[in-house]
């Protein structure tokens, strides 16, 4: 019979990649897998996936104050009924969030092994107060003690949990792409690119991802409405609380443009038609400054060079691999200083790196990671 693992998030999952990834890769080792979130509107409270399943809770929301506690309580409640249901032989917690379900469950009566899985910097989030910081790390030592494995997304990140709790070093597993995904990036470029009114000889620069702050949209704009760059085109491909804002941007200049994130199956394509990517990430906080962006992986995939930011995990992976120019400053008039110089550089120059880093950062390989560490905990 298979070994069972259950693997929680307090997010949507449907276009998390990370983890729906993640569920393949143990399901190809055999495991059989569910993944457990939070109920998404419209979609099933069961979901038969090709590798296992999707239960959402059901839980109710209320808009009363104190309705965020009752919500997060009924997630907890549920999760831990579950988890004493089907027993399942492994848990795999997704970011902070989800480390909560651990005082709803007696771990060594159950038998079962705990992976937590940290997304980002959790207590050094971005817009995070004082107070949150504090409870987020009293909930992340308290859990250590039920933890068997750790992973994380970059160095930096796993160095300073070492440091931070005197534990064993986390595992990085990277938020690379998929092979298969690769395979499907050369479709329609031109049709792409036709769609958006951007000529043969224009050059595209292209973002993608969550369309809030923090990530450098806002000094795009300022950038690309200068006078400087009318004539280079950007599109930003997502959703987000700057959607609004950037669709202002777009009636007013006509060399900016907007889309809504694509399907999974095919956003590299739109990677692919853009001549240059761009990962601006503002240094607001200390898990922004030491991320690596699912974007910076989906321009290696698509061979798009890349536009980047000077910090340290990404400076580090552009440099060393030499797949992308990085910024001195994220100021509007580096960013216009930084377009200029890599829109004037053969574009060939880059293609033999994102070859070779294509084939170096891809999700085979760090899925393989993850099933070590499973098997290892699991024969502890």
């Amino acid at each position: 019979m298979n070994k069972k693992v259950y693997i929680f998030t307090s997010s949507p999952v449907e276009n998390d990649n990370r983890i729906l990834n993640e569920a393949d890769s143990l399901a190809e080792d055999g495991w059989d897998v569910t993944v457990y979130s939070k109920t998404s509107s419209g979609l099933p409270l069961l979901q038969k996936t090709k590798w296992g399943y999707i239960k959402r809770a059901s839980v109710q929301r209320y808009g009363f104050f104190g309705a965020k506690i009752i919500h997060a309580l009924s997630f907890y409640l549920q999760a831990a009924k579950e988890i004493k249901s089907v027993k399942p032989d492994a848990i795999h917690l997704c970011d902070f969030e989800t480390l909560p379900i651990l005082f709803f469950v007696n771990k060594k009566k159950l038998g079962c092994k705990v992976i937590y899985d940290a997304h980002e910097y959790e207590s050094e989030r971005n817009g995070l107060r004082a107070g949150h910081k504090i409870v987020i790390r009293a909930l992340e030592r308290r859990s250590f003690h039920d933890v068997d494995a750790t992973i994380t997304v970059t160095e930096s990140i796993a160095d300073e949990y070492v440091a931070l709790y005197n534990i064993s070093r986390p595992c990085v597993i990277m938020n690379c792409q998929k092979s298969e995904y690769v395979e499907t990036k050369n479709e329609s470029k031109e049709v792409i690119r036709a769609s958006l009114g951007i000529q043969p000889n224009e050059k595209l620069f292209i973002y993608q991802g969550i369309l809030g702050p923090g990530r450098g949209i806002e000094r795009l704009l300022d950038a690309f409405s200068d006078i400087a760059l009318r004539n280079v085109h950007v599109l930003f491909m997502g959703d987000g609380p700057l959607n609004s804002k950037i669709n202002d941007f777009c009636s007013c200049f006509g060399n900016i443009h907007i889309i809504p994130l694509q399907p999974r199956e095919v956003y590299l394509s739109y990677s692919a038609a853009a001549d240059f990517g761009l990962c601006l990430i503002e240094d607001v906080s200390l898990s922004d400054r030491y991320c690596l962006p699912n974007k910076l992986f989906e321009y290696i995939a698509s061979g798009t060079p890349v536009l980047a930011s000077d910090l340290p995990d990404i400076a580090r992976l552009v440099n060393n691999h030499g797949i992308g120019k990085v910024l001195i400053s994220n100021d509007k008039y580096s960013i216009i200083q930084g377009i200029n110089q890599i829109t004037l550089t053969d574009r060939s120059m880059y293609k033999d790196n994102l070859t070779v880093a294509a084939k170096t950062f891809t999700w085979e390989l760090e899925g393989r990671k993850l099933v070590s560490i499973y098997n290892r905990v699991m024969m502890e």
